[in-house]
């Protein structure tokens, strides 16, 4: 059975602490990270977009790339992460 673990990054608009709260969710997991997938959604709860990353490689890079696809949409104010 694989693992797998959810962070929810809650009300977020900045850039910074949303890379760094990504970066330590990340560095938390105690093993290798195969895929991610970041769901974004509207204040009304409503799905907004997914992506997903199905290489990992740097951590810091990923980090920074889910951060802004979370922040780079007005419309989204909360956002979920799972990593598998």
């Amino acid at each position: 059975m694989a693992a797998a673990a959810v962070f929810s990054t809650g009300l977020s608009n900045d850039l910074d602490s949303c890379r760094r709260d990504v970066l330590n969710f990340l560095h938390m997991l105690s093993w290798h990270i195969a895929s991610v997938e970041v769901e974004r959604w509207k204040i009304e709860g409503l799905l907004h977009a997914v992506r997903k990353w199905e290489t990992v490689g740097d951590l810091d890079g990923l980090a920074q790339e889910i951060a802004q696809f979370i922040i780079g949409n007005d419309g989204v104010k909360t956002a979920t992460v799972l990593v598998r």
